[in-house]
């Protein structure tokens, strides 16, 4: 009797427990949601994330390996990038950049591409990493 008894308190708890985790998922995907919102986001084989969509990140982000975002970002935290960071719309060499296309050089100097004449481009810095 006393084992039946435990067995039926047991089953209660979990039903308590299974519903108390259920009502509080909505919490826990908002406390999720609340760091970052990201759309099209991947991770190849060798750990390298790649963004296809917009992405907005409204927390601290670190990133310690190499990002591409293939179009535009918002960052509103503190961002530490300990690599390579590269914004672009499209793959591109800097010769064919066409205005408003956004580089990093060798220095990690972002340029943005401000105008073109015939092969002529001309870039205006926006800060260095």
């Amino acid at each position: 009797m006393k084992t039946l008894i435990k067995r039926v308190l047991c089953i209660i708890a979990g039903f308590v427990i299974g519903a108390i985790i259920f009502m509080n998922l909505p919490t826990i995907k908002a406390a999720i949601g609340d760091r970052f919102t990201i759309d099209g986001f991947k991770i190849d084989a060798n750990g390298n994330a790649t963004f296809d969509n917009d992405v907005t990140i409204s927390e601290d982000v670190a990133i310690t390996g190499y990002a591409t975002i293939g179009k535009y970002a918002t960052v509103t935290g503190t961002t530490t990038i300990n690599q390579v960071l590269v914004l672009a719309s499209k793959s591109y060499e800097p010769g064919s950049a066409s205005t408003g296309t956004i580089y990093m050089d060798s220095s990690y100097v972002v340029k943005v591409c401000t105008s073109v004449t015939g092969t002529t481009r001309y870039w205006q810095s926006v800060g260095a990493q």
